[in-house]
């Protein structure tokens, strides 16, 4: 299912979260700030999304979607925990 952050105009129009600029997950995980989720903000053209990739299967999964165009972009973001704690009540989990 995965952990998404809503409302995602909070990554975009920066009130949450730090921009990565790498495409590879290890390079990710060392530019995390300790306390912090990797998240990816994705483009669908028809909507956008940030889900959790802090497992480097999800990070695979979406990444590899952007290989195959089915994304217009993906961008890694850097969230703090308090701000991750917000996605899992709003998943459910």
């Amino acid at each position: 299912m995965g952990i998404y952050y809503n409302p995602v105009d909070d990554i975009i129009d920066g009130r949450v979260g730090t921009f990565i600029n790498t495409h590879d997950y290890n390079e990710a995980m060392r530019q995390l700030p300790h306390g912090h989720h990797l998240y990816a903000l994705c483009d669908r053209l028809i909507f956008k999304q940030a889900v959790c990739v802090d497992d480097e299967s999800d990070f695979d999964e979406f990444f590899g979607q952007y290989a195959q165009g089915l994304l217009i972009s993906f961008q890694l973001i850097a969230l703090p925990e308090d701000t991750h704690q917000l996605a899992l009540l709003g998943s459910g989990l």
